[in-house]
């Protein structure tokens, strides 16, 4: 599970739980949240829609062997956007 706590607000927020990825290198998995997070929050992102994009860039990193991912933006809304319809986290690079 991914979650993210807002200590102003006393709240958690929850990315959907993956269920059945592949993974080729779990190395760069915790960075990769983080530095989604802090990519949707630099871009003026609410939490919600941060903790969605750290776990999908915590997930689409660990496709590829070694700990750098060369995803954009919509790469990652994609698998955010699917996330959230309940399909599932599965990427499709």
């Amino acid at each position: 599970m991914t979650v993210l706590y807002d200590t102003n607000n006393d709240t958690w927020h929850a990315a959907p739980v993956g269920e059945n990825i592949s993974i080729c290198d779990r190395t760069g998995g915790g960075d990769s949240f983080a530095s989604g997070v802090l990519a949707a929050l630099l871009k003026g992102k609410n939490l919600e829609t941060a903790v969605n994009w750290g776990a999908a860039h915590g997930m689409l990193v660990q496709e590829v062997p070694g700990d750098i991912t060369m995803v954009n933006q919509a790469q990652i809304e994609a698998e955010v956007k699917r996330a959230l319809a309940g399909g599932g986290v599965k990427a499709t690079r």
